[in-house]
């Protein structure tokens, strides 16, 4: 739910919001925007639904991103967790 979806958004800014690759941590990629929609939003010509959280980073090293623009890599590790819990 978005509001869960923006708890997590947060933390992860809060944590100093790192990128890894792989799982890894400290990829060669910087955070230049970070936002939750609250409309379905269009943003570089796809649709954003909304409550969704969006991430904009920039690529600091030439051979990764060309494996980004080949489509080998899709995405970054946030390292994220959560915990759950039962409710009636």
């Amino acid at each position: 739910d978005a509001e869960e979806i923006y708890k997590a958004m947060e933390g992860w800014m809060l944590r100093g919001h790192r990128l890894g690759e792989m799982h890894q941590a400290d990829a060669p990629a910087q955070l230049v925007e970070c936002f939750q929609a609250e409309a379905e939003t269009v943003k570089g010509g796809k649709v954003i639904p909304s409550g969704a959280w969006y991430v904009g980073v920039k690529v600091q090293d030439d051979g990764l991103w060309e494996r980004v623009k080949s489509g080998e890599i899709a995405g970054f590790s946030m390292a994220g967790a959560a915990r759950s819990e039962e409710t009636d």
